[in-house]
């Protein structure tokens, strides 16, 4: 399932953009969201291994891993804490892929991150 961009971030990212001066190309647009998309998928399959790991230790250490992950991966709960726990590593500017989210972005909004992820 893709993190789409939601409304309140999209209102805030149109906002940046009139502030920068002109809005992003189409191509540029779709980088940017191919760039981010790509990040969040590898971070929710990070986040997914670690949620089925600790689920596996924690509830049921005897279930074959198969069915602890058939388990996991349809759990709502398991969704929205990958999803939440995404966002969050996205969003760490210490984190690991500030560099990458800056490097996805067109050069004249580098000085505008801090307000498209708060």
């Amino acid at each position: 399932e893709e993190l789409a961009m939601t409304e309140g971030a999209r209102k805030k990212f149109d906002k940046a953009v009139q502030k920068a001066g002109r809005a992003p190309t189409e191509g540029e647009r779709m980088d940017m969201e191919k760039d981010m998309d790509r990040i969040a998928r590898l971070l929710a399959t990070q986040e997914t291994y670690k949620l089925a790991g600790e689920d596996a230790k924690d509830e049921e250490p005897q279930t074959p891993g198969f069915t602890s992950w058939v388990h996991t991966l349809s759990s709502p709960r398991t969704l929205h804490l990958v999803e939440k726990r995404v966002v969050r590593r996205m969003r760490d500017p210490k984190g690991p892929y500030e560099g990458e989210i800056a490097d996805a972005l067109p050069q004249q909004y580098k000085r505008l991150l801090p307000s498209l992820t708060a």
